[in-house]
């Protein structure tokens, strides 16, 4: 798949969130502390699907993820 097609694959994809829930979740900055806890605190699928967006990858595999305590 080619960088253009990817893009629209995540376009599709992000298109499909609430756009009040988008909002919010653009509001949010992920090196705040207590987001980035929530989001990788042991939910794997979320933090795979948040570092494919970030690093505009689809071959990523997340099998598990530990935050600070």
């Amino acid at each position: 798949m080619t960088k253009e097609g990817k893009c629209r694959a995540q376009t599709k994809s992000l298109s499909k969130i609430d756009p009040k829930m988008m909002e919010r979740i653009q509001s949010l900055r992920l090196m705040d502390d207590d987001f980035m806890t929530i989001v990788f605190s042991g939910d794997n699928k979320l933090t795979e699907f948040l570092l494919r967006i970030l690093l505009d990858r689809t071959d990523l595999t997340v099998k598990s993820c530990l935050t600070q305590k």
